[in-house]
C-alpha cells in the first residue's frame, strides 16, 4: 500500500487579463498583501486568443502573470481562487473602470511537471477540490518543454507564455537543488 507523503514545493502563479494598465499596479499590491513578495512577472501579452471577455471587459486586452516567492502548498489552490474572485469583485465594485469586469484573475501553480489552474466551473477534465472549486492540469512539462491538452486554453499554448513558465520552473528546480 502506498503511504501518503507531503507534496513537493510549488510556485503560486496568478494570471490576469485587463485593458486598464493603472489597475495592474493596484493588483500587484493587493496580491502581495495576500501572497507575499513577488518572485517575478511576465511581460504583458496582447490577449487576442478569444473574444469571450470583450462583452464584460472591453477590447484591446492584455494578459500577464505574476509568480510569488513563498513556497506554495498546492492544496490551497481552491482557497486562492476564492480570494482572487473576491479581489475581482472588489476592483469591479470600486466603479473606477467603465467595464463590469475590469480584471480577470486566474490563479494556478507550477510544479516541476505541470501547470495547474483553478476554476469555479466544472468540466469533464476538472477535479472537484471542495467549496465550489475545481482544478485542471493545463500544461505538462515533458522533454524540456510545455505540452498542452485538448482542453488547454489556446493562449496557454503560446511559446511566449511557455518562456515565462519555464523561467518560473527553473527557479523552482534550482530551489529544490539547493534544498529549499
Amino acid at each position: 500500500m502506498a503511504k501518503p507523503r507531503q507534496h513537493s514545493s510549488c510556485i503560486l502563479l496568478v494570471g490576469f487579463i485587463t485593458r486598464h494598465h493603472d489597475a495592474i499596479e493596484k493588483l500587484r499590491k493587493e496580491l502581495e498583501d495576500l501572497y507575499g513578495a513577488i518572485l517575478c512577472e511576465s511581460e504583458l501579452f496582447p490577449f487576442d486568443a478569444s473574444w469571450y471577455y470583450n462583452k464584460t471587459m472591453g477590447s484591446d486586452l492584455y494578459k500577464g502573470f505574476i509568480a510569488f516567492k513563498q513556497h506554495f502548498d498546492p492544496g490551497r489552490i481552491g482557497e486562492v481562487k476564492h480570494q482572487t474572485n473576491a479581489l475581482e469583485d472588489k476592483i469591479a465594485a470600486s466603479k473606477k473602470y467603465p467595464d463590469s469586469r475590469p480584471v480577470n484573475l486566474d490563479p494556478g501553480y507550477i510544479s516541476l511537471g505541470k501547470l495547474v489552474l483553478a476554476s469555479a466551473k466544472d468540466y469533464g477534465h476538472r477535479i472537484y477540490l471542495g467549496d465550489g472549486m475545481y482544478a485542471e492540469i493545463t500544461l505538462k512539462y515533458e522533454g524540456g518543454g510545455w505540452i498542452g491538452y485538448k482542453w488547454t486554453f489556446p493562449d496557454y499554448l503560446q511559446k511566449e507564455y511557455h518562456a515565462f513558465f519555464s523561467q518560473v520552473r527553473d527557479i523552482l528546480h534550482q530551489r529544490r537543488k539547493n534544498g529549499e
